[in-house]
């Protein structure tokens, strides 16, 4: 029990008490009292940002300072002494940005940034699910200044409960359907990729893809996947002087991407292509018994090899000093086309 009778030490007679157990108590009591604090945020509207979220203070309770308030309270009552109660002790944990901030900062807020990707719903992508999903959990998310952005850390959980469904990867050089939870998800990692890249912050992870998909600017796609063994994201820091701001649009066929927060002054600027090591793929054709003599199914597409350099710099629209320089290198592989033909 935590509450006894005996002697403790050199103390006569009386109460005694087990502070391990109290802590244990009061540890489930902090648990329910805890509660981190909510940034303020953004609502928007068709012209642009139209009000802000309001800030909620966290709380945090004091284990070690409520557990010697209760002892003290209990020593008190076991000494005959009247005792109401044991105020606990703990604070409040304010926000980093306060909703005095955000409405301060409402009036000034410019895009800084925007990127659309159009791609074709099907199968692959969960019929454009696995796309849209991500951008609308993403939508509305402030990123303070310092803070990284992980792609895989803050959307929400990838689970068939939340929507996705298996589509197509990229697995041994070969375009697999059916396969990855997600699949397609890439267009929208490669979205924000290419409007935070615009927005002139500094770029974090990126890699690209197996082979060059032509939905996406040559040399700056952003591919994301995770195993059992290995994860790539895509990330970036905000290494501006005030919060940003993620909007995301969606429609069928469509997603895009908006970065909002006070004006940063930043020129961006890209290199054309540098194109080496170019490869052609062929189209192929297999025979097969599993369709029928006069038919055909296309099965993978040629994709042309080739090595691409791009160079983006980011300066100083006053001074001209440059902030950022950053040398994108991607290999793409050569897939050759496949068409079954049938025999059956």
């Amino acid at each position: 029990a935590a509450i006894g009778f005996g002697t403790e030490g050199d103390e006569p007679y009386g109460v005694v008490l087990n502070r391990t157990m109290l802590s244990g108590a009061v540890e489930q009591l902090a648990e329910a009292i805890q509660r981190d604090p909510t940034d303020a945020g953004f609502t928007f509207d068709a012209a642009g940002p139209s009000g802000v979220v309001p800030a909620v203070r966290g709380r945090q309770l004091d284990v070690n300072g409520t557990v010697e308030a209760i002892v003290a309270g209990l020593h008190r009552r076991g000494a005959g002494r009247d005792v109401s109660g044991v105020a606990l002790s703990g604070a409040f944990v304010e926000p980093t940005l306060s909703t005095a901030d955000a409405e301060a900062m409402l009036p000034n807020l410019v895009r800084l940034s925007t990127w659309t990707t159009y791609y074709v719903p099907g199968d692959g992508n969960g019929y454009g699910a696995n796309i849209s999903i991500p951008a609308v959990d993403l939508d509305g998310m402030v990123i303070l200044p310092g803070e990284t952005f992980d792609f895989w850390r803050d959307i929400d959980p990838v689970t068939p409960e939340h929507g996705y469904t298996y589509g197509g990867a990229i697995i041994g050089g070969r375009s697999t359907g059916g396969v990855a939870l997600a699949g397609g998800i890439c267009s929208t990692s490669t979205t924000l990729f290419n409007t935070a890249l615009r927005a002139g912050l500094q770029m974090d992870s990126r890699m690209n893809h197996y082979y060059y998909i032509d939905r996406y600017p040559v040399g700056l796609d952003a591919t994301v996947f995770e195993t059992d063994y290995f994860s790539q994201t895509m990330s970036f820091t905000n290494d501006t002087e005030g919060p940003l701001i993620i909007r995301s649009y969606t429609d069928w066929g469509l997603v895009r991407f908006d970065l909002w927060g006070l004006p940063i002054n930043r020129v961006v600027s890209f290199t054309n292509p540098i194109i080496t090591n170019r490869t052609y793929a062929i189209e192929t054709y297999e025979y097969t018994s599993s369709l029928p003599t006069g038919t055909s199914q296309r099965v993978e597409y040629m994709h042309h090899g080739f090595d691409v350099t791009v160079t983006r710099v980011v300066t100083d629209g006053t001074t001209g000093e440059v902030i950022h320089q950053n040398t994108y290198d991607s290999s793409y592989k050569t897939v050759n086309g496949i068409t079954l033909v049938g025999t059956g």
